[in-house]
């Protein structure tokens, strides 16, 4: 861990170009225009704004393809053949607004974000029952409608799943850990200012993710897995790691031996920040123009 945790580190120094210091901060203190604000929430949108945006019933089995393609692990012209059969031509697709426009360029870093921004929001997404159940029969030998009562869980698929998602939560963690550190230390800029930094930041460490991913399913697969709750919106289980791992409509939370691994703007055990300039300028002149009252002497 600890050794993954330098790399990044050396990763984003050397990814990364020095932004120039922000000579307005001091004065936007002054006046009040600085506001403390979580960071997770605004690395979690930022990726999630980075996936591709695929309405379509075949999306996992399209971004399944896609991400094969980013590892290297089949050509772009297999990748090509496979998504024929799922009626995607990427020889036709002409249009920039088509969320499967990067695939047109012969540069694979495109299908790496890509795939990298689909893995690392997947986790905030509600368990997929498909991936590790079946739907029990009926007397008449019909499937039953799907609800929690009628589904059988299968016990391997149950642990891949899980394995899979601690993987990704965990290379999530200690990318978002290295993103917060670099945009904290930047005190005073706007939010999108923010979300830009936390973009690029991605889109260079974006190969190492995928690394970072996959070897944490190594890890991962080798744990024992105690499911505790399951529903339509909700998933909880712990390891005999040390994770407690809990999913809702709330968010993602991560417990590790104790420590606030993930969620709730704890990463890694501790809280992220960042100071904002958070307001738009007619607001500054607002605030500025007021005099309030100095408070009456007791």
């Amino acid at each position: 861990m600890k050794k993954t945790i330098c790399f990044m580190a050396l990763a984003l120094c050397s990814a990364c170009e020095k932004q120039p210091i922000n000579t307005e901060y001091q004065k936007n203190v002054a006046n009040g225009n600085i506001i403390q604000l979580p960071s997770l929430p605004i690395i979690q949108n930022t990726i999630s704004d980075m996936a591709p945006t695929i309405i379509n019933e075949n999306k996992k089995s399209i971004m399944r393809d896609i991400c094969s393609y980013a590892r290297g692990e089949t050509t772009r012209e297999q990748l090509s053949n496979s998504l024929r059969q799922l009626h995607i031509e990427i020889y036709n697709i002409n249009q920039k607004s088509d969320p499967l426009y990067f695939l047109t360029s012969t540069d694979t870093s495109q299908s790496i974000t890509a795939c990298a921004a689909y893995i690392a929001s997947s986790v905030l997404e509600p368990a997929e029952f498909n991936e590790f159940t079946t739907l029990s029969e009926s007397d008449t030998g019909k499937p039953k409608k799907p609800n929690s009562s009628n589904y059988r869980i299968d016990e391997q698929k149950l642990k891949t799943y899980l394995s899979v998602q601690l993987a990704i939560a965990n290379a999530n963690t200690y990318i978002y850990t290295l993103i917060a550190s670099k945009i904290q230390s930047r005190p005073g800029l706007s939010i999108d200012q923010y979300h830009e930094i936390s973009k690029k930041l991605f889109l260079a460490l974006a190969p190492k993710y995928l690394q970072i991913v996959r070897e944490q399913h190594q890890s991962a697969a080798n744990s024992n897995y105690t499911l505790i709750e399951l529903s339509k919106d909700s998933i909880i289980f712990k390891t005999n790691s040390g994770f407690l791992y809990s999913y809702n409509d709330q968010g993602l939370n991560i417990v590790y031996q104790g420590i606030k691994w993930y969620g709730s703007n704890f990463l890694m055990g501790s809280p992220y920040f960042i100071k904002s300039d958070y307001f738009p300028n007619e607001i500054k002149i607002l605030s500025q123009s007021a005099r309030l009252a100095p408070a009456e002497k007791l």
